[in-house]
Order: C-alpha cells, then sequence, then structure tokens
C-alpha cells in the first residue's frame, strides 16, 4: 500500500517535521513492529499495514508516521521515516520529545539486539 493512501499532506495549518533512520544493509527483522509500538504511545492506530503505521491524536493536534520509506524488500538501503503533521499553534516540544525516543529506541536496540549494526539519523 503506498504510504500516500495513508498519509494525506500536511493541511496548511499543520507543519510536517520528520526524522529518518537510514540503514545501509537494510532494516533489520522487528525494528519496525518496536517502533510501531513506541508510535502508539501517542494516539490510537488509523492505518496499520505491513511497513508501517500512522497514528492520530486529534486531542493534541497532531498525527504520525513510523514506517518504512522504500517498500523494496530487496533495497540496498531501507529508510526509515518518523514523521509528525502537527498544528501550527501547538508547542513542538512534543515532537521533539517523540524524535529524542525514536532515537533512544533505535541506539538502544543497536547496542542490545543488533550490535555493530549501521544506522544514520537526519532531520
Amino acid at each position: 500500500r503506498p504510504v500516500g493512501d495513508v498519509w494525506p499532506p500536511c493541511s496548511s495549518t499543520e507543519v510536517k517535521l520528520e526524522m529518518v533512520v537510514e540503514f545501509p544493509a537494510g532494516c533489520p527483522p522487528g525494528l519496525l513492529e518496536r517502533l510501531a509500538a513506541y508510535a502508539l504511545r501517542y494516539g490510537t492506530s488509523r492505518h496499520a499495514w505491513r511497513y508501517g503505521v500512522v497514528v492520530c491524536s486529534r486531542r493534541a493536534g497532531y498525527r504520525l508516521l513510523a514506517g518504512v520509506l522504500n517498500q523494496e524488500e530487496r533495497a540496498a538501503v531501507s529508510r526509515v521515516v518518523f514523521a509528525v503533521c502537527i498544528d501550527t499553534g501547538r508547542s513542538l516540544s512534543i515532537v521533539w520529545e517523540m524524535f529524542r525516543g525514536v532515537k533512544a529506541l533505535f541506539k538502544r536496540e543497536q547496542r542490545a539486539r543488533y550490535p555493530g549494526l549501521d544506522c544514520s539519523f537526519s532531520l
């Protein structure tokens, strides 16, 4: 399922922020599931598919996407995205909290389950 089908563009009253994690050797098995579980702390699932989840929280004024950008299983590089569309009138502190948590999750998994796993982060 294309990400665009479940992740419409941000509206004129929203701003989009995203963190991308690149895995040169591909995303390890099970890591996306843990990322999706982390994302569900922040709202309820609106759409879920093999490569990710869209979570919404209308009360807090944001939508977030956690999933793989390139869905080809044999891709040389996996790009995992954690994106947030948030109302422009809201504080961005919740977004930075989410990004810190995602980075900590990946680093913890890298040390515990996938030692030597190469990944890079970008905002």
